[in-house]
C-alpha cells in the first residue's frame, strides 16, 4: 500500500472529524435542520478525499475524471441541537467499476448516538461531457483502501 502513497502515510479509514452544531444549522427550537446535514456530509467527503491525498482538483487534473453524486440518501435517527459537538465519520463501503458508495455517519461527540446516516452513490464521469466512464485503474487502487464496513467505521469513531 505504501507504493500507492509515495512519500506519505496511507489514509486512516474512516475519516473522522468533529464539528459543532452552529446557529445557522438550527430551527427556531434549536434542533438541527435536516438540510444542515448536507453541510456535514460535504465536509466529511472533503476530509476523506484530503486524508487520501485526493483533493477534488486532483481527480480532474491527475485522473481525468470527476465524481459527482448520483444519489444521496439520509436516514435521520435522533435530533442534534445547537452547541452539540458532532462526530462525522466518512468512508467508502463499495468501489465498483464506474462508481462508489460513500457513507457518512453523523454521531454525537463520543460517537455513541447516531443522529443521521447517509450514503451517496458517486459516479466517474468525463469532466468535459459528463459522460459516465470507468474509474481509472490508479484511482481505483487508491479508492479501495478507503473501504470499510459500517460496524468497523463506527467502532473506530468510538475509540478515537
Amino acid at each position: 500500500m505504501a507504493a500507492l502513497f509515495p512519500g506519505m502515510t496511507p489514509p486512516v479509514v474512516p475519516s473522522i472529524y468533529r464539528e459543532p452544531v452552529r446557529w445557522g444549522d438550527v430551527d427556531p427550537v434549536s434542533i438541527t435542520r435536516f438540510d444542515a446535514y448536507a453541510r456535514f456530509i460535504e465536509i466529511g467527503e472533503d476530509e476523506l478525499w484530503r486524508s487520501a491525498a485526493l483533493p477534488f482538483h486532483a481527480l480532474q487534473e491527475e485522473h481525468g475524471v470527476w465524481l459527482p453524486r448520483k444519489l444521496m440518501h439520509v436516514d435521520y435517527h435522533s435530533p442534534s441541537r445547537l452547541g452539540d459537538r458532532l462526530t462525522v465519520v466518512t468512508y467508502l463501503s463499495r468501489v465498483g467499476t464506474t462508481g462508489c458508495t460513500l457513507n457518512v455517519d453523523i454521531m454525537n461527540g463520543d460517537a455513541t448516538v447516531l443522529h443521521a446516516a447517509a450514503h451517496l452513490v458517486i459516479v466517474a464521469v468525463r469532466p468535459a461531457t459528463f459522460e459516465k466512464c470507468e474509474i481509472p485503474g490508479a484511482l481505483r487502487e487508491r479508492l479501495v483502501h478507503l473501504v470499510t464496513t459500517v460496524e468497523a467505521a463506527r467502532a473506530a469513531a468510538r475509540s478515537s
